[in-house]
């Protein structure tokens, strides 16, 4: 994520996803910065290195299914602080 022409691209993204009643994650977010753009671009939901690294598909599904049990959402939200 980065500011710029991208961004106008990607808040039409946005736009037309929410015009669409879509759901869309924003990737790549590992910053708190970047998490801080995202958010004032109106997304809710986001995911990167800054809510978690990469692991073995095994103990990715585990702590999904442990998550998914718990009756909480898998995404990370942007929140506003």
């Amino acid at each position: 994520l980065s500011r710029g022409l991208g961004d106008v691209y990607k808040r039409q993204v946005l736009d037309i996803a929410r015009n669409l009643e879509l759901d869309v994650t924003i990737e790549g977010i590992e910053t708190e910065a970047q998490a801080k753009i995202v958010r004032q671009m109106g997304a809710i939901s986001g995911q990167g290195y800054l809510f978690g690294r990469p692991q073995q598909p095994e103990v990715a599904l585990s702590s999904a299914m442990t998550t998914i049990g718990r009756g909480t959402q898998i995404t990370h939200h942007v929140q506003a602080s």
